[in-house]
């Protein structure tokens, strides 16, 4: 496999950007297993399948060996080879309108620092406080610091996991006369520490993940994993079906990936999804013949269908856009939340 990958004018564009981060063995050992995860051979040929590349299985396997500080390093050195998004002029600017509309909203709402160095731990409850606040996942107590100082006059709270280095030491009391008295500092399965100049709640390290989002959002208030909007992603092509999905939990929705358009219907009807992200083309049953079975089959209740797609971009009413596909994906998660919001709200206010 490595053989074939170093064959590809792509692989030593990745082998090149690694050996800044590791040495040569150890980015060798990082490619190989990305291919694996991905399951090719080499890196994609084309600038959007490489992109999708570097987001999904290379920047899990980075992150794996070096860590998430430089996985994302990767990630943008690399990101200048990526294809643009092509957006109609339409959809642009409706996503612009989104952007402005969620930073104001963002500004209302509470900051949660996470300090872990467990990154599969701090991920997973990144994706649970996304619905809740705006949250921010530091690998070590300099990284949180940092970070702080950029929220000081915000609803901010601090959560730090026993996995952190240098509890004992003093950058933690530096932490302490940094944040301000209206901040709150929770440590999560921390052994007993010096005292602070600011107050400190804590929980056990056994404490479950909803304990955590008890204490941080309330209990009445923490998000239901019940509640989460479900949303499903059609595509044949794994590595683009694997890595939207993979952004897609990491942002909180529960998702249902599926591998042609019949597996997708199915899952619409038993789920009854907030939304459906699919391919134009795909074997047996394509996106717009899927999202005109859905608006037969389904009617009012139909969830909105967005078209996701390398190929030309078709106009149909029984769509609500189409996308390019591309590498960069922010655009999209904000269509995404957009969409998925409207979609409650027209469900008689309730989930679905």
């Amino acid at each position: 496999m490595r053989e074939a990958a170093e064959q590809n004018g792509y692989a030593a564009l990745i082998l090149e950007h690694l050996a800044k981060l590791a040495v040569r063995e150890e980015a060798s050992w990082i490619l190989e297993r990305a291919l694996e995860h991905a399951g090719v051979r080499a890196p994609p040929a084309e600038a959007v399948g490489f992109g999708l590349f570097v987001c999904g299985p290379l920047r899990d396997a980075a992150e794996d060996a070096l860590g998430a500080r430089a996985a994302d390093a990767l990630v943008e050195g690399l990101s200048p080879t990526f294809s643009e998004p092509v957006f109609s002029e339409e959809v642009a600017m409706a996503v612009s309108g989104i952007r402005g509309t969620s930073k104001k909203r963002a500004s209302e709402e509470r900051v949660v620092l996470l300090a872990s160095h467990d990154p599969r731990r701090g991920e997973r409850l990144v994706a649970r406080l996304r619905t809740e606040a705006r949250v921010f996942l530091a690998p070590d107590l300099f990284r949180l610091m940092q970070l702080a100082e950029g929220h000081l006059h915000e609803r901010l709270t601090v959560l730090i996991d026993g996995s952190v280095p240098g509890l004992r030491g003093p950058m933690l009391k530096t932490l302490g006369r940094l944040l301000p008295e209206s901040a709150r500092l929770i440590f999560w399965g921390v052994p007993t520490v010096s005292k602070l100049s600011l107050e400190v709640e804590t929980l056990p390290r056994e404490a479950s993940l909803d304990e955590v989002l008890a204490l941080i959002v309330g209990a009445d208030d923490a998000p239901d994993e019940a509640a989460r909007r479900r949303i499903v992603v059609a595509d044949d092509d794994p590595i683009w079906r694997a890595t939207l999905t993979r952004r897609l939990r990491h942002e909180g929705y529960d998702v249902i990936g599926c591998e042609d358009g019949f597996a997708a219907l199915e899952a619409c009807i038993d789920h009854q999804p907030d939304l459906v992200l699919t391919d134009l083309e795909m074997p047996a049953l394509d996106g717009l013949q899927l999202a005109k079975l859905l608006r037969g089959r389904l009617g009012a209740d139909a969830p909105p269908v967005v078209l996701v797609t390398g190929s030309e971009l078709p106009g149909d009413d029984s769509v609500v856009t189409v996308l390019r596909k591309t590498g960069r994906f922010q655009v999209l998660l904000d269509l995404v939340a957009h969409l998925v919001a409207d979609s409650a709200q027209s469900a008689d206010g309730s989930p679905r």
